[in-house]
């Protein structure tokens, strides 16, 4: 049964100021949403993200947004079979992620 990624999934980590004073949110990408041929639909979250390290007083939410082309324009669905060179990009990522930005 083929998939086809229709979102991805993204979590607000932390609010930051511009220069110019305006409040904006840093996005990461925590997974995505698949349809498959025969009409399901599932989402599918990064093993290596853990809603715990989100801050907050309450629930996690997790934003969807229509995937993008790397230059910022709205693409096709996609099929959500990754590269080894995209798993590794992956990997990569998480392997430099900060755990003294965590707040506990």
């Amino acid at each position: 049964m083929a998939a086809q990624k229709i979102y991805d999934a993204a979590v607000a980590v932390r609010e930051y100021q511009t220069r110019d004073g305006q409040t904006k949110k840093q996005w990461v990408n925590v997974g995505a949403v698949l349809r498959y041929d025969d009409g399901g639909m599932s989402m599918i979250l990064e093993k290596w993200f853990n809603p715990a390290g989100i801050a907050g007083d309450g629930g996690v939410r997790v934003s969807f947004f229509e995937p993008k082309q790397r230059d910022g324009q709205h693409s096709a669905p996609q099929s959500a079979v990754r590269t080894p060179a995209q798993n590794a990009a992956i990997a990569d990522a998480a392997a430099a992620f900060d755990d003294d930005s965590i707040p506990f």
